[in-house]
């Protein structure tokens, strides 16, 4: 099922850029050969958006216990909890 979607979600991509008279290098789906100067700069521009990741997780995990606070309140740690909760809490209004 999942690869159905893919397939479908890459047919319409493909579809669309037939309507725009554009070609797949558009997205940068090439085949060619890149100019040293081009691979070094992907690799870093790659580099930096992992470190921004890789920060990002380690500011959450040593900023949690400097806060206090808990990331969620335990009732609520399993989504399925969450959303019974949500859903049988709920005012209805007329």
């Amino acid at each position: 099922m999942i690869l159905l979607a893919i397939v479908v979600m890459v047919a319409l991509a493909y579809v669309g850029l037939l309507l725009r008279g554009q070609r797949w290098d558009h997205f940068g789906l090439t085949f060619r050969r890149g100019s040293a100067r081009g691979v070094v700069r992907t690799v870093l521009q790659s580099l930096v958006a992992f470190m921004g990741a890789a920060g990002l997780f380690i500011a959450a995990a040593v900023g949690e216990p400097l806060r206090g606070v808990p990331f969620g309140e335990a009732r609520y740690r399993s989504w399925k909890a969450f959303l019974n909760e949500a859903y049988w809490t709920v005012e209805l209004r007329d």
